[in-house]
């Protein structure tokens, strides 16, 4: 089951009208940086779990 065209536009405006057109661009940075930190914890993880066998 996947979102549609007027759920992602739903989802967007209350994102904007929640946070305010300013914060936005500082939100999606924090959202970056945390997926890049997750991404390089789970590889250092696979690749320790991999080393270990």
């Amino acid at each position: 089951m996947s979102a549609g065209q007027w759920e992602i536009v739903f989802a967007v405006l209350v994102i904007i009208i929640f946070f305010g057109g300013k914060k936005i661009p500082e939100l999606a940075r924090r959202i970056g940086k945390g997926l890049a930190e997750f991404k390089k914890q789970e590889k250092n993880y696979r690749r320790s779990e991999f080393d270990c066998r």
